[in-house]
């Protein structure tokens, strides 16, 4: 008997879930362990030095102070990963979802119980004695009790247990006490038969937890990815603003000349309108380059937050300037085997069609709720009862006492309106998984498209920029010869000239705005087929390297379609099926 209650309490027993080692949940994992971001004491926005890696290559002037960074793309991805608040604040949703699979599973560990209890009772009971009408009704009882029980993963619950008992008696005072020793050791099954029966019942919370973690994992990587692009996006803009800044000063140096050029002919044609007109336009250069500058700190600030780097902090006087130059390396995309790849491996599609699977789960544990409750109750006991303690326990060993117990217990509501209710919720609620799957999935497919065009497009910008920049450049050259040996300044020639300069520096932003846009449209690609990491460079190695470091691997200029794929190592294949695949895979 107690064999059979030992192999059902081992039948019961549910394993830890054990911890996925794929790169982007040990990810997950050090960011969790590492902690909040440590900041100088009393100053909650500048990072602790020394706590976030080496420091960036810097520059500072001694005369204004101002110190300058030079940072290339890979490194401002790096410090993210490494620093990122947004990532550290998402990074622990997964840990706190990975305690609830725990929390499910621990209501299957064994319980032990004990119970200690005296009893006294000191009453007067009638006597059939017409002498003695009451006698003293006194006892003393002790009881303790000790047992495990355990819920099984059939649906039922298994408790043994053992149980000894010391009672005295006595009636009057000429019979003294009366000591009464029993031990009872008992086995007791009750095991759901129809409602709450079964393995996938019974465990049901356990998988929604583990589908739970797995879509708070999703949600880690869609936020790390959302911040990779991020600072990517972040640092072409800065690409941009930097550019435009040089663009508009040199626009504002030949405004000057242009003006120095005006007022030198006022004593021979220059008019004072003309002169007027080309100060109007330097004035309104250095406003443009003010602008510029103020747009140049924004940035800054925006790339100085997702980096969170001690080296630099948003209360310092820095600037930034961007070491990587734009791509305009030709791609040749196939948009359906992108599409395939975002419908893939994009998180947010992930995330849906785990909500479907926990659906699935509830839709199944709500079928079962509509069965009537069908429960078997099963007992058996062995008691001893003698003078000494030992006495009952050797007949209890002896097994000369038996008991059994063995029913039915059967319960059905009769119009059953909770349990049909809360299925048909189930049901709609799985139904609607289905729709917000489809409807994601048209959403992925149309950024899909738009990422795809902005690539195409900004390509053909890029070429038809170039190529306006060249013409532009010549008309520019063509006016500054006429000007030198021009005779007359004339106010239509005047406009020209000024008309030409600006339009250089027009079609040199056009110029640098189309790269601009061809790299972000590239980042927004990459970001919603869920590439992002395998298109910066990923390593999954067994080597104990840097965790960022494999996870970031300089950048590779991409020729071709960005889906070719001949294996299960290129890119666009999630780090848990290439690590399934192959020991090293280099992406």
């Amino acid at each position: 008997m107690l064999a059979i209650a030992i192999a059902l309490v081992l039948a019961g027993c549910i394993e830890p879930t054990p911890f996925d080692p794929t790169l982007m949940r040990q990810y997950q994992q050090v960011v969790v362990q590492a902690g909040p971001q440590e900041r100088v004491p009393g100053d909650l926005v500048r990072p602790a030095p020394g706590t976030t890696g080496p420091a960036l290559q810097t520059v500072t002037d001694e005369d204004t102070g101002e110190t300058t960074v030079y940072l290339s793309l890979e490194e401002a991805v790096r410090r993210a990963l490494w620093n990122s608040t947004t990532i550290k604040v998402v990074g622990y949703d997964p840990a706190i979802a990975r305690e609830d699979i725990r929390i499910a599973e621990g209501a299957f560990d064994t319980v032990a119980f004990g119970t200690a209890q005296f009893v006294k009772i000191d009453s007067r009971t009638r006597s059939d004695a017409a002498a003695v009408p009451f006698l003293p009704d006194r006892s003393e009882t002790y009881n303790f009790e000790a047992g495990v029980r355990k819920l099984l993963t059939t649906g039922g619950q298994v408790e043994v247990s053992y149980t000894v008992a010391r009672a005295e008696t006595f009636a009057d005072v000429l019979r003294g006490r009366d000591p009464l020793y029993t031990s009872r050791t008992a086995v007791q099954l009750t095991q759901p038969l129809l409602r709450d029966a079964g393995p996938y019942v019974a465990t049901a919370q356990i998988r929604v937890a583990r589908l739970n973690y797995d879509q708070s994992l999703e949600a880690f990587r869609s936020q790390v990815l959302d911040v990779i692009a991020e600072v990517q996006n972040t640092y072409w803009q800065l690409v941009q603003a930097r550019s435009d800044l040089a663009i508009i000063e040199r626009l504002l140096q030949r405004s000057r000349e242009t003006l120095a050029f005006v007022e030198a002919r006022r004593d021979i044609d220059a008019a004072r309108e003309q002169i007027t007109d080309a100060r109007a336009t330097v004035a309104a250069q250095r406003l443009a380059v003010i602008q510029a500058g103020r747009v140049i700190e924004d940035i800054e600030d925006r790339l100085v937050r997702l980096m969170a780097d001690a080296s630099v902090s948003i209360m310092d006087d820095y600037r930034i300037l961007p070491t990587t130059e734009p791509s305009a390396e030709p791609m040749v995309i196939d948009p359906l085997d992108q599409v395939a790849l975002a419908l893939r491996y994009n998180p947010a599609l992930a995330q849906a069609r785990t909500a479907i699977r926990v659906q699935d789960v509830n839709v199944r544990v709500a079928t079962n709720q509509t069965l009537p409750r069908l429960d078997l109750v099963a007992a058996t006991a062995i008691n001893g009862a003698e003078d000494t303690w030992k006495n009952s326990w050797d007949q209890m060993a002896g097994m000369d006492f038996i008991d059994y117990n063995l029913g039915l217990s059967f319960e059905y509501p009769l119009a059953n309106r909770s349990a049909e209710a809360a299925l048909r919720q189930a049901r709609l609620g799985r139904s609607q998984s289905v729709a917000v799957l489809q409807d994601t999935a048209d959403q992925v497919a149309v950024a899909v498209n738009e990422a795809i065009h902005l690539i195409n497009t900004s390509y053909d910008e890029m070429e038809a920029a170039w190529e306006a920049l060249q013409s532009r450049l010549e008309n520019l050259e063509a006016l500054e010869v006429r000007k030198q040996y021009r005779q007359a300044l004339t106010p239509e020639f005047l406009n020209r000239l000024l008309a030409a300069q600006e339009n250089v520096a027009l079609a040199e932003q056009a110029l640098v705005r189309a790269r601009v846009n061809y790299n972000t449209g590239q980042v927004a690609l990459e970001r919603i087929t869920g590439t992002l990491l395998e298109a910066m460079g990923v390593l999954v190695t067994d080597v104990d390297d840097s965790l960022v470091d494999r996870l970031m691997m300089p950048r590779v200029a991409v020729t071709g379609r960005p889906g070719d794929r001949e294996s299960a190592d290129a890119p666009g294949v999630p780090e848990e099926e290439a690590a399934q695949t192959s020991g090293q895979t280099t992406r």
